[in-house]
């Protein structure tokens, strides 16, 4: 796989930063211990386990966050990468100009109207697997 933006990845560091915000208010925090809590401190001691579980979840999910926008904004190419999309051309677009400046030949030659669709003939014999799109 590669991407449109490569050195957009070097903002992948940025999916550390919830990371450090969660260690730092861990760190901010103190304990006051005094009697009306500690009624509130068994009760919490008994889900303490799920609230823990809880918080690495956001935390896992506020990282992966930060890296899909990254990723996005790095604007991967996927192209046959688990057979999404295709790496080969599947249609082209010929764009036909009628306007006088295509006649238009101060050495009397032959006009870009001549020469124009035997180039575009033989080159999409070529590319035989595609479809051809014509806008007059």
């Amino acid at each position: 796989m590669s991407f449109t933006s490569p050195w957009l990845l070097w903002t992948l560091f940025a999916a550390s930063i919830p990371i450090i915000i969660h260690l730092v208010n861990r760190w901010r925090h103190r304990s006051v211990y005094w009697a009306a809590m500690e009624f509130l401190l068994r009760a919490a001691r008994e889900t303490r386990g799920t609230k823990k579980l809880l918080h690495y979840l956001i935390l896992a999910l506020r990282v992966l966050a930060v890296v899909a926008l990254v990723t996005a904004f790095a604007r991967p190419l996927l192209g046959s990468f688990f057979g999404w999309g295709s790496s080969g051309l599947n249609e082209v677009l010929l764009v036909l100009d009628r306007s006088a400046s295509m006649d238009a030949r101060p050495d009397k030659t032959n006009s870009l109207r001549d020469t124009v669709p035997p180039l575009v003939k033989s080159t999409f014999d070529q590319l035989s697997s595609c479809r051809l799109s014509l806008l007059d």
